[in-house]
């Protein structure tokens, strides 16, 4: 009887090791929002309620009505294109490479994955964010020696496919490190006119509808 419930012991922690091995945790969290421009700041804005809605410059709909929005202040200043969302991907994915490496082992970058999650191709935008625009986040956030980058444009569910896929990857050991993140802004004409087309935009003669916005997010993702 004994022999067996150490056999027993022996295959529940083989178990628990394999889990553990299987774990995957997030190491660096890196954010810009209107209402906070770091992973501390923005938390503690929502937490106090904080949303900075202000009527949107320069722009009213066929009818004449205006809409509100939340603009990233200090951060995406008298930009635009793809200009705009590099304003706000290159300190988020900073902010969460240094957070993993301060606190953790160094990143093993060459074999990592890059997930980027845009906006869907059918929103119409100033400019595409090509090739040249993804050199200039990996380079100056100092990823470039990463393995692979792969872009996703699946709109709200851009995030979660991308943190799926990343799970998978860690778990198999096709990659060390997985960063994950997301950038957009919902606050340029194109995307405006798109919405209010579409009649998804909250204006003074419609009450309903959505409050557009910009901000960008990433996430270190390892195996425990």
């Amino acid at each position: 009887m004994g022999l067996i419930n150490r056999n027993n012991l022996s295959m529940n922690l083989n178990n628990q090791n394999s889990r553990i091995n299987e774990r995957v945790v997030i190491t660096g969290i890196g954010m810009v929002t209107p209402v906070g421009h770091d992973s501390i700041m923005a938390p503690a804005s929502i937490n106090a309620g904080i949303s900075r809605f202000k009527e949107i410059p320069d722009f009213v709909t066929k009818k004449g009505a205006a809409s509100i929005g939340s603009f990233a202040y200090g951060i995406t200043d008298d930009r635009s294109g793809s200009d705009r969302l590099l304003s706000m991907a290159i300190p988020a994915a900073q902010e969460a490479l240094f957070m993993a490496e301060e606190f953790y082992d160094d990143l093993n970058i060459p074999e990592g994955v890059l997930f980027l999650s845009l906006s869907p191709k059918e929103r119409p935008t100033y400019e595409d964010f090509d090739q040249d625009d993804i050199k200039d986040l990996l380079e100056l956030a100092e990823i470039e020696n990463i393995s692979s980058v792969e872009i996703i444009r699946e709109g709200h569910s851009g995030g979660v496919i991308a943190l799926s896929k990343s799970i998978s990857l860690l778990r198999q050991n096709k990659a060390k490190v997985c960063i994950v993140g997301g950038v957009d802004s919902l606050v340029e004409y194109p995307a405006l006119v798109w919405l209010e087309e579409k009649s998804r935009l909250k204006t003074d003669d419609r009450p309903y509808g959505f409050i557009p916005g910009e901000s960008a997010a990433f996430l270190v993702l390892e195996l425990e």
